[in-house]
């Protein structure tokens, strides 16, 4: 949405100087280009805490470990307790192998400490605070024999449409 190239990216990370960048994928097809964002974060600061999650670096984690140094943590499965307790736990120097739901390198293998529990009632989740994001930037193209709103079908130019994905359910 932003349209950004990975030099401004650099510029960004460089500039904020975070100490944390996660990142992950929405298909497998895409785990590389968040490879590339924690192999920039590394080359910038090698003490940047990388985090990565989705079903590619979740299913994977030995072959990810062994081919990227540059990732530091996956959190398996649903993030949103996780994450936040793995923040916490940087924050409050705690060991995040204690924390349920995280791959990490132990001995410079790949260590599962243990499946989280699934959340028994997504509705306990908050909403998500879409004005954190320039959505007026975010735009779906409707083709013109697509009937997903009542328009005239003898409109044949394509329109964009703001449009952002909400997920009603987990899994596939």
């Amino acid at each position: 949405a932003e349209k950004i190239g990975w030099r401004t990216l650099e510029n960004i990370i460089r500039d904020k100087r975070p100490d944390v960048i996660a990142a992950g994928e929405p298909q497998a097809f895409f785990f590389h280009e968040t490879l590339k964002v924690f192999t920039l974060a590394k080359k910038i600061n090698p003490d940047i805490i990388t985090i990565a999650g989705g079903t590619f670096f979740s299913s994977l984690p030995d072959y990810v470990f062994e081919t990227n140094p540059c990732l530091d943590f996956i959190v398996k499965g649903e993030a949103e307790i996780t994450f936040s307790e793995l923040i916490k736990a940087f924050l409050e120097k705690k060991d995040p192998a204690l924390i349920k739901g995280i791959i990490l390198k132990k001995d410079g293998k790949p260590f599962f400490t243990g499946e989280r529990p699934l959340l028994k009632n997504l509705d306990d989740l908050p909403m998500p605070n879409y004005g954190l994001l320039p959505l007026g930037k975010y735009f779906w193209y409707r083709h013109p024999y697509q009937t997903y709103f009542p328009l005239n079908m003898f409109f044949y130019e394509q329109k964009k449409w703001p449009s952002v994905v909400i997920e009603t359910s987990r899994g596939c």
